[in-house]
């Protein structure tokens, strides 16, 4: 897995690429897991490039929502693929996250709510 982070009005943007699964989730829940405890910032995470999500990825997603909402920050996940849709879908996590369809659009679903 590789990834980049960007700030964008306010918000870090992390796009990620490659597989989020057992193999991948330590060094995201390391790297993002102190972006989310360093940071006081709303997150945008985009899975554009991510293919493939198991419940390890599912989890450390979790793990980041959670620590990000507990400082009162939004979270979004934006750029479903298709399967990586189907996943969260399948286990009742598209109503749970909030999902945009680009970041441009998260962004101004903040901007909307005076979050940014």
């Amino acid at each position: 897995m590789e990834y980049h982070i960007d700030n964008m009005e306010g918000c870090r943007v992390v796009y990620l690429k490659g597989d989020l699964d057992l193999y991948t989730t330590v060094k995201f829940r390391d790297i993002i897991g102190e972006e989310g405890e360093h940071s006081d910032s709303n997150f945008i995470i985009d899975l554009k490039d991510v293919g493939y999500i198991d419940s390890c990825g599912i989890g450390a997603l979790l793990f980041f929502f959670s620590a990000v909402k507990k400082k009162n920050y939004d979270f979004y996940l934006t750029c479903l693929g298709e399967s990586v849709f189907e996943v969260l879908k399948l286990n009742q996590l598209i109503r749970f996250f909030p999902v945009s369809e680009s970041v441009s659009s998260a962004l101004l679903e903040m901007n909307a709510k005076g979050r940014t």
